[in-house]
């Protein structure tokens, strides 16, 4: 078997970041405890997104099933922590997260900015943040990565059949990290990655087919959940030849079924109701032990669950991430598709479907506080000194007051000392004395040399205070309920049925923002919400570089935070926004989707674009547009197969993706979602 080959997707060029992983093995269970070590052999079965909810299987086939996939659970477990930069089977740490993040989208949405550019341990040097650079371009693609190596031999392993919810689950799982992929890079094989196929020459799916798939996958994962759950997934369509009644099953398959004698009631209206041998299973499709068993795995083998979710194997949080990641898609198409994108999101917010996260308790992430680890950016930011915060995103903070102002970052840690090649006409005083200021970097700038403050003052500018985020150990989401709230508000200001108001999906959202361990008892963030919540208008603070490297920048913050529902849809659109992408803060993907669809938050217009590949330009030197931002990352790859690939099914998928004619693999490159379009007006 060429277990070895698989996946070998040199476009995301992870193989220069050490991605060999082993993992070393809890102890979840008997199951897991027992003394053998069965490794199933592994085929591509082109089955790993079909999923055989309705097959009969007892608590012990199923306990079995786990004993001989004891190798495979593991090794999705690997693909589960390498979403949010785990590395060798270990919970996230800061060098992947630090490749899958730091040095690449966190500096598109202006989060963190690089101080320095010098990293000798990876060979590189980063000439500024937007440094078209394939030492560290690869590694937003970490995540599928794992999901293609770790994750897809589970979903094509024949026991896996034997526990359907976890494949569900898994499968989920592989969707999410591909749209996350997909919203990145574009194109890819996603068929040929889901199915295990280990040869060249890959496939490459253009994001729209990616899409739609996803959202079928997301589906059946839906009816596995409701079914395991005992709801009817059926509607009577007649009677047979001897009156019994025959269900219509939503695959189309027709079941007749006869009435049990004795299990007959009366409805609301007096009338005799007969119970069906099918309705009498549904109501209960898996017997106690199966249930048992299949929560303890999904416990031990996913580790994403709060720790508010006291029984794991009640699995109506898994159909409310079904249903969130179906309303995050929905969104992502509003430009291209609306109405294809409100059917998709009025679906999943349908109660007979299941609902989305609504509270923090269905939050699903990954959890240092009980992985026993700390969050990679305490190292990153800390230790390292090798993150600052974004001046843009810095400057957003403060003119609208922002709770995160009053403890979550440091002023500046050393005294600043204006530049003697200072840009003409800068405000920086001679000396900024240390403890002073917010001092925020630019996003874009040349950065300094070294990690120490003394030699290199960009290392010097504010981060994220140790002793706070470490004490309150933030998640690493997956899903928050803040941004499906947010989502939830945009929908409603289309137009749609989001099943509420737009006001309070907004208010909720902002409610729910904090970046905190839900259960530490460090949450200064509600201290000042209420307070928050009522900025009517920014202060209009302007930005100024305290070593004057960058011209003074007047703010691009014109909205404020109170809603007004006199205000126009654009307006409202900005004011959700903005605060969805405070709330996303630190994790950049979704943000960076936003700024590209709608361009918001208003940000300061990048620097160094010469850095790049030559298609970003420098646009208005105000404030940044959609016009002249990273659209998306280009392929990596120097392998001449993947070359080959790309060549003959990448950039033509890509072109079908953008449907704007010749594709180019650039960093201004559009996808498919984004069409260039004003916020409400839709593609023909």
């Amino acid at each position: 078997m060429k277990n070895s080959k698989i996946f070998l997707y040199a476009a995301m060029a992870l193989s220069s970041m050490g991605m060999q992983s082993c993992l070393d093995y809890d102890t979840p269970g008997d199951e897991f405890n027992a003394n053998q070590e069965t490794t199933e052999t592994i085929v591509s079965s082109g089955k790993a997104d079909v999923i055989d909810y309705r097959r009969e299987i007892s608590g012990q086939e199923l306990k079995q099933a786990i004993r001989d996939m004891r190798t495979q659970l593991g090794s999705a477990l690997k693909a589960v922590y390498g979403m949010r930069g785990g590395k060798d089977g270990n919970p996230p740490a800061a060098h992947a997260y630090q490749f899958a993040y730091n040095l690449g989208p966190d500096n598109y949405v202006q989060y963190f900015c690089v101080p320095h550019s010098d990293f000798p341990y990876s060979n590189f040097t980063l000439r500024s943040t937007y440094d078209l650079c394939k030492g560290s371009i690869g590694g937003p693609g970490s995540s599928f990565s794992f999901m293609k190596t770790d994750m897809a031999p589970t979903l094509n392993a024949k026991k896996i059949d034997y526990m359907p919810e976890l494949k569900a689950i898994y499968l989920m799982l592989f969707n999410y990290s591909a749209i996350e992929n997909a919203d990145l890079f574009g194109p890819m094989p996603y068929t040929d990655h889901k199915n295990l196929k280990e040869e060249s020459p890959f496939n490459y799916d253009d994001v729209k087919t990616i899409y739609h798939t996803v959202e079928a996958n997301l589906d059946s994962a839906i009816n596995c959940f409701k079914y395991y759950a005992g709801q009817h997934l059926a509607m009577v369509d007649k009677l047979d030849e001897d009156g019994n009644p025959i269900y219509v099953l939503e695959d189309g398959n027709k079941v007749p079924l006869k009435t049990v004698e004795g299990k007959d009631s009366l409805d609301a209206d007096g009338q005799q109701v007969y119970a069906t041998e099918k309705e009498e299973k549904m109501a209960d499709n898996r017997d106690d032990l199966y249930k048992q068993q299949i929560g303890k795995t999904i416990m031990s083998r996913v580790q994403m669950l709060s720790s508010d979710y006291a029984d794991p194997s009640d699995l109506s949080v898994w159909m409310r991430f079904a249903n969130s990641l179906k309303l995050r898609m929905a969104i992502h198409m509003t430009g291209v598709d609306p109405v294809t994108a409100k059917k998709w999101a009025e679906e999943a917010l349908d109660p007979e479907n299941g609902g989305v996260i609504e509270t923090e308790a269905d939050e699903l992430g990954l959890f240092p506080s009980s992985l026993g680890t700390a969050h990679p950016l305490v190292e990153i930011t800390n230790s390292w000194h090798d993150a600052v915060i974004g001046a843009s995103f810095l400057n957003l903070l403060q003119n609208l007051d922002h709770p995160y102002l009053k403890y979550l970052f440091t002023k500046n840690q050393v005294d600043l000392a204006k530049h003697p090649r200072a840009v003409p006409g800068t405000s920086a005083p001679a000396i900024t004395p240390e403890g002073t200021v917010f001092a925020g970097m630019r996003n874009g700038v040349t950065p300094g040399v070294g990690q120490a403050a003394a030699a290199n003052p960009y290392a010097g500018y504010s981060t994220l205070d140790k002793t706070y985020f470490t004490e309150c150990n933030p998640p690493l989401y997956i899903m928050k309920a803040s941004e499906v709230y947010f989502l939830r508000a945009e929908g409603a200001i289309r137009g749609w049925n989001m099943r509420g108001e737009a006001k309070d999906f907004y208010e909720k959202g902002i409610r729910l923002a904090y970046l905190e361990d839900r259960h530490s008892s460090r949450k200064e963030y509600m201290n000042y919400v209420e307070e928050y919540l009522n900025v009517d208008a920014p202060k209009g603070i302007p930005y100024v570089d305290p070593q004057g490297r960058s011209k003074d920048m007047q703010s691009v913050t014109k909205v404020g935070v109170k809603w007004n529902e006199g205000d126009s849809q654009e307006t409202k659109l900005e004011k959700i926004i903005t605060q969805k992408y405070i709330a996303s803060f630190p994790y950049s993907y979704e943000s960076w989707v936003d700024l590209r669809r709608v361009g918001y938050p208003k940000l300061f217009p990048i620097l160094g674009s010469r850095h790049g590949d030559g298609s970003i330009k420098l646009g208005n030197t105000k404030v940044q547009s959609k016009d002249n931002i990273m659209r998306r990352i280009p392929w990596a790859s120097d392998d001449p197969q993947t070359k080959t690939d790309i060549a003959n099914s990448g950039l033509p998928a890509l072109a079908r993706d953008a449907d704007m004619g010749v594709a180019r693999d650039i960093q201004m490159q559009r996808l498919w979602w984004d069409n260039g379009k004003s916020n409400f007006e839709t593609a023909e």
